[in-house]
């Protein structure tokens, strides 16, 4: 579900400041290399992105996040590593509220422009995975409107271990196998009536982009700290956190 964890006045923002383009950091994307003896991505020789910071902007995460992204031609390939010393599991089902506890998390939209509508992917460790079509006019936290989707009709692949980080860490990791014809299309379903697990949006096949704008996300329990942690790829400079800032989502370059 979309994180907004304050009351909605906070983040009031003009619809000016939304349609505004204030992020322009790129991540190529290029073909996934493959391990012949398992048929699999290959994720060691995949360009790692690293660089989490506090979401808010102000200030490093206390464990670390790397993130890496390859394409085939009909699918986008994402996989999170986390540094963890305290892996909290309390989500099992499909669209559980895993942000409440050790989660990533994946927003993205087809095209180059600062998206209202897109795709929301969150895994926690055990896994679980929340996906819903996110309807965000203000660009900010205020007013969101989340449609869950049926994880089993997705089309994706996804999966979360506890061990064997690429890392060398101890920690956990978590991969998403995501059909480019479900990513491309981001128009929630014809009834806006509240949302519900039934409220399935049908995949369609579509050409994909090869720009879309995106951000990376983790929500994080350090041993000690008695709260949650937010970070991201790049910083959506929210204070109390709030991840659904488009206008901050980077962009990602495929090369098909």
């Amino acid at each position: 579900m979309a994180l907004f964890i304050v009351p909605f006045c906070y983040f009031v923002l003009s619809v000016t400041f939304f349609l505004s383009v204030s992020s322009e950091i790129t991540l190529p994307v290029s073909s996934c290399p493959v391990d012949s003896k398992r048929s699999q991505v290959d994720w060691q020789n995949v360009e790692p992105s690293t660089g989490f910071s506090l979401s808010s902007g102000r200030g490093q995460p206390t464990q670390e996040t790397v993130v890496r992204v390859c394409h085939n031609r009909t699918h986008l390939f994402v996989r999170y590593d986390c540094e963890d010393d305290n892996v909290s599991i309390l989500y099992h089902q499909c669209n559980d509220p895993v942000w409440q506890a050790d989660a990533v998390e994946f927003m993205i939209a087809p095209g180059s422009e600062v998206p209202q509508y897109y795709h929301e992917l969150d895994l926690g460790p055990h896994p679980a995975l929340f996906a819903a079509t996110i309807s965000n006019h203000y660009g900010n936290c205020t007013g969101i409107h989340d449609y869950y989707l049926q994880c089993s009709q997705l089309g994706m692949a996804w999966e979360a271990h506890r061990d064997h980080t690429l890392l060398k860490k101890d920690g956990w990791w978590a991969s998403m196998t995501v059909p480019f014809s479900f990513l491309n299309n981001t128009h929630p379903p014809s009834s806006l009536q509240g949302t519900s697990e039934n409220d399935y949006l049908p995949v369609q096949d579509m050409s994909a982009p090869t720009t879309w704008r995106a951000n990376f996300y983790r929500v994080d329990t350090p041993k000690g700290s008695g709260t949650l942690e937010y970070s991201s790829w790049q910083p959506t400079d929210m204070v109390p956190p709030c991840f659904h800032v488009p206008s901050k989502f980077g962009l990602l370059i495929v090369a098909m």
